[in-house]
């Protein structure tokens, strides 16, 4: 029975994934409201709130399934146990999704809480890098400083890099921010 309720709220929580997705790409987050993203994903209000506290609390989980969905790729798994190379191939896959998802995003850097937007997604990105970093460290890996900064190294700088290449008008290749950004990554997981 547990795992058939496991299942109903993944599907769920994917089904308000998938509508936030679609709406998110039509207009700014300001815009888009509970109700909406409910009556989009065809499923009541109460069992929005039964998953999440608010619209804030939504788009937290939003942004630790995107996570989640990226590691789970066949060509990401790979690089699970290999820390500093699943960094690297993190990263890419954030510019990657940044520039598959163009207007999403644009909507987003349009957005007046575009600060919040971009806080939320630093804190989680800061709390998953630094919970992976340090079960890493507990298997023996040794990062040249603490934990936490390194986290907020590689959260911070990758998240500011690539908003400074949107801001910018996309002024380099996805090849070549993701250059830039592998020997960042190397060079702070490095010795």
């Amino acid at each position: 029975m547990n795992r058939k309720e496991d299942i109903r709220i993944k599907k769920t929580r994917q089904t308000f994934n998938k509508a936030f997705e679609e709406l998110i790409s039509q207009k700014p987050i300001e815009e888009i409201s509970v109700n909406e993203i409910c009556n989009h994903a065809g499923i009541r209000r109460a069992t929005f709130y039964k998953h999440y506290n608010d619209k804030q609390d939504f788009l937290i989980q939003y942004i630790g399934a995107l996570r989640i969905k990226y590691d789970a790729k066949p060509d990401t798994a790979s690089y699970l146990d290999a820390t500093v190379d699943y960094y690297v191939n993190y990263a890419k896959r954030v510019i990657e999704y940044v520039d598959e998802h163009a207007v999403m995003i644009n909507n987003m850097l349009g957005s007046t809480q575009l600060h919040v937007i971009i806080g939320l997604i630093a804190q989680k990105n800061f709390t998953d890098t630094l919970e992976k970093l340090q079960t890493n460290v507990d298997r023996g890996m040794v990062l040249p400083a603490s934990t936490e900064s390194c986290a907020a190294m590689l959260t911070g700088g990758i998240a500011t890099v690539v908003c400074e290449w949107l801001m910018s008008g996309k002024n380099r290749s996805v090849d070549q921010l993701t250059e830039d950004v592998e020997v960042f990554v190397r060079n702070i997981l490095q010795i």
